[in-house]
């Protein structure tokens, strides 16, 4: 092991050769330096019978610091959270952001997110222990930082011999008998005072403070710290904790607070039920249940819903323990002095709640850092909005001189051509058919050709029969329908624009879904409609159809979206069984090689090789059953034709059995891996049925329900074990295969059951819903 010792700033290792040095001297100074190769040994000997000094002496990490010649380093970072919590978040910015600016060493940070406060259960936690005394072995960090005890907890607990000779940064460290590698730097202080006095002064009128907080070690650690931080103020309002509370209980008193009431949110981590919280999100809720101002002490609460505080700043505190890590790596001593409050504690506010309270900015504490403000247009670009308001308001004027001149120039022309724009607007070529309604007299006064292949009338017929063409007399609603025209009529002539849908029948009897338009015609010698008639007859068609996709897309989203929320629950609940399933097997196997290590060849070493080529062989299952489950619900359904999948299975096999397909055309919703539940009807027959000849495929429809059925010959399923052999783990192999294919189908709620007779071969039994299958 490489020893080094730092003496007046001189690095010395054990590494480099001392007595060829001597030579380099003249022979005249041979006498001064025996004399100082006699006091440096003498200086080593009193260093190495000195007691070894605590975390308390900042001179042990200068005993123990790692010579400079090595310019790789490692760092890491351990929490007992999960890389979501954001207080994990922003020690990691600070930390990354401190050690970036090292020149001398090339450092990478490792982040090591354990999330044991929501698993807490003693085997889980040993077996983390196991497995992270390997990893520290292998990793070999060269400092470790952590900031909560329960890390730091798992960090002892490994027993590591390796781990005891590198420095440990914490701000958190229960008991006295701390080890001397073990550096406590300042943890956060809650500056609860400062807080509520800068609250009750923004907000003079409070009658009641609210301190809310978990109930977990961390969060009453805190609250207990509030606490006494109230006792030895002399507030003249009362204070009530809101800390003993579950969050069901916590929303339903947040919720009736009284008026003229503040919060001080601590942090809710937990409940006394044992159920972990993000306080981030917790306070987020409480912000969105009432309207009483929130104030905190933390930075990661800045932006979720409270008005503000005197907070520290994370990041900084992160860069001032790089710093510190940085210190150790060049042989100094490191200290206290990066931690002053005053270096990254500040008052910060968010604009937006100071909005919403109403709260002058001016009465904010001096240097307060004021987040998410708004620019308000209208104060940065008052002159060129009262400018532009102006110029629009100028060319307002000069467009409507310009449009009443222009509108007296068009009546002037409208009445000299009055009676060529008739004519202009019934255009012969028009794409339409085309009608001209004389109102006074009720009836037609010309029509274009179109307007003759829709009534299938001449145009002296057409100008006969009227308006009796759009309603017939011997129509069971015709006198419904004409008043519906004269009333449309009477809104066109009023300066309307009507537009409405009618069945017109021919002569032929041919009936055509119309869109009517009528439109004023200008005429100072008679009060004249055009009625402008355009067939829909393919819009109509077109309407229904996309009205049948939209209904048949709706429902295969309502399936799909059942599907995926079913495949997500299925997906959590098998990735915590199968985790700690794989965990168990782990520990196993590293038990039985930790005691075959120091044996001699024997029949007992077979044993245990046999015991963990077993426990390998059960891991590796399990992972290929997570490999497969991994897909369950991560694809949206689609349809899927079942003869199509079985041709594709078949060439997979290399056997005997004859196929007899009967399923040809059928079609069903379901998950893309529906390809798997039939690849394991096929794989049980070949595996398990070893006197099967013949495997059938058929469907039947049971009332609105189709029944699709897989059969062999071969040996069936006992009685017995009908229900057991869709359990997880049941069976010869690997006992995963109907599990899955039951799963898959139950995505889109398809059901399975094997309906077989024991000693004949099995009959497995799929159910499609109506709306899921096609024929």
């Amino acid at each position: 092991m490489q020893m080094s010792l730092f003496i007046s700033g001189v690095v010395i290792s054990d590494e480099r050769p001392l007595m060829p040095v001597i030579p380099r001297f003249h022979k005249n100074y041979s006498y001064i330096v025996n004399i100082g190769l006699i006091i440096f040994i003498i200086l080593v000997l009193i260093q190495a019978l000195c007691p070894v000094v605590s975390a308390e002496d900042p001179t042990h990490f200068q005993n123990t610091s790692p010579v400079l010649d090595h310019p790789k380093k490692t760092i890491l970072f351990v929490s007992d959270t999960s890389n979501k919590y954001p207080i994990f978040q922003l020690w990691e910015k600070g930390l990354a952001q401190g050690l970036a600016k090292e020149k001398d060493f090339t450092i990478d940070l490792v982040v090591e997110p354990l999330d044991i406060i929501r698993y807490k259960d003693p085997v889980y936690i040993d077996q983390m222990i196991t497995l992270y005394q390997y990893k520290l072995e292998k990793l070999k960090p060269d400092a470790i930082f952590t900031f909560n005890q329960e890390s730091l907890d798992i960090l002892r607990r490994t027993n590591s011999t390796y781990i005891q000779n590198i420095p440990i940064i914490t701000t958190r460290m229960n008991g006295t008998d701390n080890p001397p590698n073990i550096l406590l730097i300042p943890s956060f202080p809650i500056f609860f005072n400062q807080t509520i006095e800068m609250a009750l002064s923004l907000l003079p009128d409070t009658r009641h403070v609210y301190i809310i907080a978990g109930n977990n070690p961390s969060d009453n650690a805190d609250t207990l710290q509030v606490k006494q931080s109230i006792d030895q103020m002399e507030l003249k309002v009362p204070v009530e904790y809101l800390t003993n509370l579950t969050l069901e209980e916590l929303e339903q008193r947040v919720s009736s607070l009284p008026d003229k009431s503040i919060i001080y949110y601590i942090r809710y981590s937990g409940d006394s039920q044992g159920n972990y919280y993000i306080p981030t999100d917790i306070v987020s809720k409480i912000r969105e249940i009432t309207d009483v101002p929130i104030f905190g002490g933390t930075d990661t609460y800045i932006g979720k819903g409270i008005v503000g505080g005197y907070i520290p700043s994370t990041p900084i505190r992160g860069e001032m323990v790089a710093q510190t890590i940085i210190d150790y790596l060049h042989g100094k001593t490191p200290g206290d002095s990066y931690f002053r409050p005053s270096e990254y504690m500040q008052y910060v506010f968010d604009w937006r709640e100071i909005k919403r309270l109403g709260i002058n900015q001016s009465n904010l504490p001096k240097n307060a850092q004021i987040l998410y403000k708004e620019d308000n247009i209208y104060e940065k670009y008052y002159g060129p909005i009262l400018l532009v308001i102006f110029i629009i308001f100028v060319e307002s004027l000069l467009i409507t001189g310009l449009l009443i001149n222009r509108r007296n120039r068009i009546l002037a022309e409208r009445n000299l051509k009055e009676s060529e724009e008739r004519f202009r607007v019934l255009v012969e070529q028009a794409p339409e058919a085309i009608t001209v309604i004389d109102i006074e007299n009720n009836q037609f006064i010309n029509a274009n050709r179109n307007a003759e292949r829709l009534f299938g009338y001449n145009r002296d017929e057409i100008l006969k029969h009227g308006l009796n063409l759009l309603c017939p007399p011997d129509s069971t609603d015709s006198i419904q329908i004409n008043r519906s025209i004269q009333d449309k009529m009477e809104k066109v002539m009023s300066g309307e624009e009507v537009i409405f849908e009618q069945t017109i029948r021919s002569i032929d009897g041919v009936s055509t879904p119309c869109e009517i338009r009528f439109v004023k015609l200008p005429s100072q010698k008679a009060q004249l409609i055009r009625a402008s008639y355009i067939d829909i007859s393919s819009y109509k068609q077109t309407e229904a159809e996309l009205e049948h996709r939209v209904q048949t897309r709706t429902n295969e989203l309502q399936i799909a979206q059942e599907a995926f929320k079913q495949a997500n629950i299925k997906l959590n609940l098998l990735s915590r069984i199968t985790r700690h399933d794989i965990l168990n097997g782990v520990t196993a196997l590293l038990g039985y090689l930790e005691m075959s290590r120091d044996l001699k060849p024997s029949e007992q070493i077979d044993e245990y090789l046999k015991s963990c080529l077993n426990i390998t062989k059960i891991i590796q299952s399990q992972i290929d059953f997570t490999s497969v489950y991994d897909n369950i619900g991560t694809e949206s359904p689609k349809w899927q034709n079942i003869e199509l999948i079985l041709e594709k299975i078949k060439s997979n096999f290399s056997t005997q059995l004859n196929f007899h397909g009967n399923v040809h055309g059928i079609e069903i919703y379901a998950d893309p891996l529906l390809e798997k539940v039939f690849f394991t009807f096929i794989e049980n027959t070949i595996r398990h049925s070893v006197h099967a000849t013949d495997i059938w495929a058929s469907y039947e429809l049971n009332n609105t329900d189709l029944i699709i059925r897989y059969e062999d010959n071969g040996i069936g399923v006992p009685n017995s074990d009908k229900k057991k052999i869709f359990k997880r783990g049941f069976g010869k192999n690997t006992g995963f295969g109907l599990f899955i294919s039951q799963e898959i189908l139950a995505i889109t709620q398809l059901n399975i059951e094997e309906n077989g007779e024991e000693g004949k071969g099995v009959r497995f039994e799929i159910t499609v819903p109506q709306k899921q299958y096609k024929l």
